[in-house]
């Protein structure tokens, strides 16, 4: 039980030294990079299915892509869910940063228009293939 209760803290000490890295900053900075890999997944899967390829292969393109985002979080020594833990903690700082970045917002609406796009064309061909 003491062995139990020693990993617990270390894994909270873990999670506070990610978090104490963090800024509005590099949270966004990892959004962006989060929302591009995204994208570049989309955009093969898209590829793939216009190419004709099995669902196995388009599941294969979604789960290599999953794991490069996942890579991405372990450059800045976090994961999604420790950035969203983060975010809930430091909301009113974070939305006070976008609001004062009128980039940052251009570039998250072209990442939005952009998702849009892409998941209306690939839910365009599921319908075609049912």
């Amino acid at each position: 039980m003491k062995n139990i209760f020693i990993i617990f803290c270390c894994l909270l000490m873990s999670i506070e030294v990610a978090a104490a890295e963090q800024s509005p900053q590099t949270y966004y900075e990892i959004e962006i990079k989060a929302r591009e890999l995204t994208l570049e997944g989309m955009e093969k899967r898209l590829e793939c299915m216009l190419a004709g390829c099995s669902v196995s292969e388009q599941l294969a393109i979604d789960e290599r892509y999953q794991e490069k985002i996942m890579a991405m979080h372990e450059e800045y020594s976090t994961t999604s869910s420790q950035l969203a833990a983060w975010y809930t903690h430091h909301a009113l700082e974070t939305e006070n940063y976008f609001l004062t970045s009128p980039q940052l917002q251009m570039r998250l609406d072209e990442l939005e228009t952009s998702f849009e796009t892409l998941s209306d064309k690939i839910n365009i061909l599921l319908e075609v293939r049912q």
